[in-house]
């Protein structure tokens, strides 16, 4: 018996069903004709959620929340030409901070390309310098050889993405029409449509090879129990569990402190034998202190960090910093990391730790005092200065932001100010709860979405710290908080521009300033909200904060808190300033003691 089918939405069902054979769970859609063959069979398709936006930047992003909440690849779908490039932003990001995306758009055909073709542009490897993995699948065919391929292709796309090269992969698919199922393109056998709906393929491989050069383990074993002091350091990246038990056991084991980035996960679920630092930025803004901290050896792990102190001790100090993670990354901006290890990080320092000699780490014990008494006067510091005032300012909000949100949340920080505040104020805590960034390009793009992508997944309560510009910027993605009842809460910091330049000498030129940098924006945030239908609270004080922030809503709540950032940038120096001045004098009443 011969039947008339269409081998678009033939393929296209070929492909999604192994999709979700693979492991995919989640798709992000937008509207297009030309992705039609895609779009029906993502629908057809019982084992994957579909999530479906109009708007493509913000589906891109809302799917990087997704991934960065489960750990797992998202795919993400559009139609040919500049829809397809709208992903671009939450694709550079995913690339830099390695979360995996499945990217599949649909494109004309090869010989439709560069002839004026309406919708059309060259969709060949599109993303190429932000990309783990391309496949051009090319136009369908009926062959077993062209179907064993594309599944062979799309299980190598998964691997890529969730293991081999963690990250985003793009599969580009060219349909010619007609592209609707009910309007046939060939006829072919029962039998043999049957037998390229039922092929089977191979086992999806998901192992990486080696974990670990058994080398490295020996060498760096060799250096740590040599060393007289050392350092650990933990950049943005989101630890899981077991990993941050296991850098925590090295850290007590050997003795070196663990300098926590605010986005590491290592200031939260403190334990008490923990050998946790939080203010490094302000004792490091101290010569006196880089003189007296210099370790025989560093070890970093994460991404780079956001301290901007941070980064210039390691300009000035000779210690031999390792970099330490999976794919063998150069997280090293200052250039002067004296190796980097490609390794599975649990397996590498479970190994290490048998290797270390633990009677010659005796000598860490006074070494170590000193960076933890510096954090404990820091703190001391810190919590006078924010504690002065009942007021709501960028200095404080971090503070009550963590003291409030309920056990098990997850608080997504924007970049520019707020994860950088994030950085200088927020406190060691034992609460436990997730800090999610994008840290990777670090753009103020696709923040709303990208945290309503991380709220989607989560059981539990989300919240978004932002600004008054990269709120602007994902404006129109608060029609899908409420659309998709989605439980987020949003802390709004609206100090009316770009804060974050303040931090830069071009703040001294007043004019230019304003106009090129600040760039004010003096919208009413309020109605704007209220016209998406979204709840909305203006707060001044810590206890309306706070109430604020444990407030229930069955609809998203936006908190605006409004802030002068001139003012704010003034108050961090004043506590940069307070804290260097506190602790050089306490370091003269150490070494006149000595």
């Amino acid at each position: 018996m011969r039947l008339k089918i269409n081998r678009n939405f033939v393929w296209a069902e070929k492909f999604v069903s192994y999709l979700a054979e693979t492991g995919v769970k989640q798709v992000c859609v937008s509207p297009g004709s030309r992705s039609t063959p895609l779009t029906l069979a993502f629908d057809n398709n019982k084992k994957i959620k579909k999530h479906i936006f109009v708007d493509e930047r913000q589906s891109g992003f809302f799917a990087l929340g997704l991934a960065k909440q489960t750990n797992l690849p998202v795919a993400v779908l559009t139609t040919s030409g500049t829809a397809a490039v709208e992903l671009y932003p939450a694709i550079v990001e995913a690339y830099q901070n390695r979360v995996p995306l499945i990217i599949c758009t649909a494109d004309r055909p090869l010989h439709l390309r560069n002839k004026g073709t309406n919708q059309t542009i060259n969709q060949d490897n599109l993303y190429k310098n932000h990309i783990r993995f391309f496949y051009d699948a090319g136009l369908p065919q009926l062959t077993k050889t062209a179907f064993q391929t594309l599944i062979k292709k799309t299980g190598e796309a998964f691997r890529i993405a969730l293991i081999a090269d963690r990250g985003p992969v793009h599969i580009n698919f060219q349909f010619d029409k007609p592209l609707e199922p009910h309007l046939s393109t060939d006829e072919i056998s029962e039998t043999k449509l049957t037998e390229l709906e039922n092929l089977l393929v191979a086992q999806l491989f998901y192992g990486t090879g080696t974990l670990f050069k058994t080398k490295d383990v020996t060498e760096l074993s060799n250096k740590i129990n040599k060393a007289s002091s050392g350092l650990i350091i933990v950049g943005p990246a989101n630890f899981y569990e077991p990993l941050k038990k296991k850098i925590k056991q090295l850290s007590g084991i050997t003795g070196f402190p663990i300098l926590a980035d605010g986005s590491s996960q290592f200031r939260t679920g403190i334990n008490e034998n923990d050998l946790i630092i939080a203010n490094y930025d302000a004792f490091l803004r101290s010569n006196e202190v880089i003189k007296k901290i210099q370790p025989d050896i560093i070890l970093q792990f994460g991404r780079t960090p956001t301290s901007v102190s941070l980064e210039n001790y390691f300009s000035k100090i000779k210690s031999e910093r390792i970099l330490i993670n999976e794919f063998g990354d150069c997280y090293d901006p200052s250039a002067n990391a004296s190796k980097i290890i490609k390794a599975d990080i649990y397996s590498f320092l479970d190994e290490l730790i048998k290797k270390i000699d633990k009677p010659s780490i005796n000598k860490q014990k006074e070494w170590l005092k000193f960076p933890l008494q510096l954090d404990d006067l820091c703190e001391w510091i810190k919590l006078e200065f924010i504690n002065n005032s009942h007021l709501i300012d960028e200095t404080n909000t971090i503070v009550h932001i963590s003291r409030n949100i309920p056990e098990k949340s997850v608080l997504f920080v924007s970049n520019s100010t707020p994860v950088r505040d994030l950085e200088y104020f927020l406190q060691k805590t034992n609460k436990n709860y997730t800090v999610h960034q994008n840290r990777g390009a670090s753009g103020i793009d696709g923040i709303i979405s990208t945290a309503l992508g991380i709220a989607e997944a989560n059981k539990e309560r989300t919240f978004l710290l932002t600004g008054d510009l990269a709120f602007y910027h994902d404006l129109s993605s608060l029609y899908n908080a409420k659309s998709k009842y989605i439980n987020l809460t949003i802390i709004l910091i609206n100090n009316n521009g770009g804060g974050l330049f303040n931090f830069l000498p071009i703040f001294e030129e007043k004019e230019v300033f304003k106009k090129y940098f600040q760039t004010p924006l003096s919208l009413d945030f309020e109605k704007i909200v209220k016209i998406f239908g979204l709840d909305y609270k203006l707060v001044k004080t810590s206890t309306q904060l706070n109430l604020a922030l444990n407030r229930r809503s069955d609809i998203p709540l936006v908190i605006e808190i409004k802030t002068d950032a001139v003012e704010s940038h003034m108050k961090r120096k004043d506590y940069w300033k307070n804290a260097v001045e506190e602790i050089d004098e306490w370091l003269k009443g150490i070494d006149n003691v000595c």
